[in-house]
């Protein structure tokens, strides 16, 4: 929903959906219709409850929640392979010092 906004396509979508179950049900009960057409209906109005409800301010709070501690634990682990690289970038460079150095005395 949009933050207490009254928006009508939530009630038209869940009309529609609950209409659509209960008709084309119905219809089969009465024989009137096939149980495939039914199904579709049926299988339309679960997609239609499964977005409403993916889009929901509690599953995107959950998933916000899953992919800040996901951001949190990357960049952890970014920062730990920075160190690791600037200490090994550390060590090669001096290491080179210490050769560069060895051969000015050696010579």
């Amino acid at each position: 929903m949009n933050d207490g906004q009254f928006d009508m396509s939530h009630t038209v979508g869940h009309v529609t959906s609950a209409g659509a179950i209960l008709f084309s049900w119905g219809a089969v009960f009465a024989g009137i219709a096939v149980p495939a057409v039914a199904f579709l209906a049926s299988l339309m109005a679960l997609i239609w409850y499964f977005t409403q409800w993916y889009e929901g301010k509690t599953v995107q709070r959950w998933l916000a929640r899953k992919n800040a501690r996901k951001i949190a634990r990357l960049t952890l682990k970014l920062a730990r392979l920075s160190a690791k690289e600037l200490i090994v970038n550390t060590e090669i460079a001096e290491r080179g010092a210490r050769e560069v150095a060895g051969d000015k005395h050696g010579e």
